[in-house]
């Protein structure tokens, strides 16, 4: 026992003085931070920017009015100023005018006001988001005109047109609802757990990966086990490295949600509550999540030694944990679908799938708790085989061992 929590407080001390450590856990916190502040901040500065809108009235009816219309649209928190030019020339040379010079273009062609028809084109997304300023003045002029032209009276004809109220909302847990401000602030909040659970899985298993392979390339390996058992060896790199991986995910969280405080006080989206339970539960799948990789990185390093065939064996781990991060927006339309309950419960998935699902919708417990079982038992399967094959392996030399061979390493171990 003491031997191992000398091996854990090397590579806790060894791997956290590092550069790799460092450069990585600054770079993710930074990255968190971007991620949780960027959509905001490129929101924000999209709303209040001009939209410059080339208007091609092919009618000569339309341009003066959506002129007014637009220049009496309440200005405050939110609306974006709207600069509309009345443009004359062929269709071609100003939509590569507007292409040029990153502009909208409105082309209103047709009989005014039955047979309108309006066409608004945009050089980036972010001037087609803005379409709604300037299309909804437009159906209203059109509207009117054609109420006018019927001989409707008007005061019937705003009641008969008046707008129903409808609200959107989620069906979140305990019967409560979230509007769309707080489904997104639940959906930002999601993603970011899942990130931080994902990379400190992956670059800490890694880490092993690499300590494993590094000292049997160079035979420290060999050094270490004259006074250590292979099982101590194992078990205190697993421990030490998990105390950095540890550490790394409060960072990260930590940067998440100051990055999406700072979101909701520019754009007003509403940031779900990380109560202690949710952070507690994430926490438990990092865990179990670390445990069940790091045991098959540790393995599989052992089972080589040569730098060149690394990759061979990595790769197939990497893509392994970076799988369900793939799967993730196919859980975003349904999260309790069988395709989804399904995922959530197989282990190297659950870590992410599970932890996505809790924070979006309401997960039956049952859910959770198989999720948890399933995963201890694949933890310690995984020691157990990990072990076996890393104590088997760790003074093997020369090709990559078969899948014979690995079996062998097992029933031996």
């Amino acid at each position: 026992m003491r031997n191992m929590w000398l091996v854990a407080r090397r590579e806790f001390i060894f791997r956290g003085k590092s550069g790799a450590y460092l450069i990585s856990t600054v770079m993710m916190v930074i990255a968190l931070l971007a991620s949780s502040l960027l959509p905001a901040i490129l929101e924000k500065q999209t709303k209040t920017e001009p939209l410059n809108v080339l208007l091609l009235d092919k009618t000569q009816m339309v341009a003066e009015p959506l002129k007014a219309a637009i220049g009496a649209l309440p200005a405050g928190p939110g609306s974006r100023p709207v600069n509309l030019s009345a443009v004359t020339g062929d269709e071609e040379s100003l939509m590569e005018q507007t292409r040029k010079e990153g502009k909208s273009l409105l082309i209103v062609e047709g009989s005014f006001p039955a047979g309108l028809k309006a066409r608004f084109l945009g050089a980036n997304p972010g001037a087609l988001s803005g379409s709604g300023v300037v299309l909804g003045p437009l159906e209203s002029i059109v509207r009117a005109a054609r109420i006018k032209q019927s001989g409707l009276d008007p005061k019937i004809a705003q009641e008969i047109l008046k707008p129903m109220q409808t609200e959107t909302a989620q069906l979140a847990a305990k019967g409560g609802t979230r509007d769309q401000n707080q489904f997104l602030g639940a959906y930002l909040l999601a993603m970011g757990i899942v990130m931080c659970l994902y990379m400190v899985i992956l670059i800490n298993g890694q880490f092993i990966f690499m300590g494993v392979l590094e000292e049997k390339v160079s035979r420290v390996m060999e050094v270490m086990a004259s006074n250590v058992t292979s099982g101590a060896m194992l078990a205190g790199k697993v421990l030490g490295l998990g105390a950095l991986g540890i550490i790394q995910f409060a960072a990260m969280i930590a940067a998440w949600f100051a990055g999406s405080l700072v979101a909701k006080n520019l754009n007003s989206v509403t940031s779900s509550a990380l109560s202690i339970g949710n952070i507690v539960l994430a926490l438990t799948y990092m865990v179990l999540g670390y445990l069940l990789s790091a045991t098959l990185f540790a393995a599989a390093a052992s089972m080589i030694s040569r730098m060149e065939d690394q990759q061979t064996v990595l790769t197939p781990l990497v893509l392994l944990i970076a799988l369900p991060m793939m799967m993730l927006p196919m859980l975003m339309n349904n999260p309790n679908s069988t395709f989804a309950v399904v995922v959530s419960l197989i282990p190297f998935f659950s870590q992410s799938m599970m932890v996505f699902r809790v924070l979006m919708t309401d997960v039956p417990l049952w859910q959770i708790l198989l999720s948890l079982v399933l995963m201890l038992a694949s933890s310690i399967g995984a020691t157990w085989a990990g072990g076996r094959i890393y104590r088997a392996a760790m003074l093997s030399y020369g090709s990559r061992p078969s899948l014979k061979q690995v079996w062998g390493y097992l029933k031996a171990g």
